[in-house]
């Protein structure tokens, strides 16, 4: 079965003033993912992603490679408690 699940991502690299977070945005919608992105002090980028597991794992994938500007060097991915995100949102 499809189940919805949450994760809490965490990605690293080239990833501020690239248009990571616009790119995540659109793509979760597109995805049907709900949730929201993030820049964190440490140059890096948080998403909370909620969804299907099928579509979970294909915007998993795709935040590796990322918008055309970005460099990721790393996606870390960790279970976290569904919190029933309507839409997605950037923070």
């Amino acid at each position: 079965m499809n189940q919805i699940v949450s994760y809490r991502l965490k990605i690293l690299g080239n990833v501020q003033k690239v248009g990571y977070r616009n790119w995540m945005r659109e793509t979760a919608i597109e995805t049907g993912i709900a949730g929201w992105v993030k820049n964190c002090p440490d140059s890096s980028v948080e998403a909370l992603i909620e969804g299907n597991e099928n579509a979970i794992n294909r915007i998993i994938e795709s935040c590796g490679k990322g918008p055309t500007f970005a460099t990721v060097k790393l996606v870390v991915k960790r279970k976290v408690n569904f919190e029933g995100c309507k839409n997605f949102i950037i923070k």
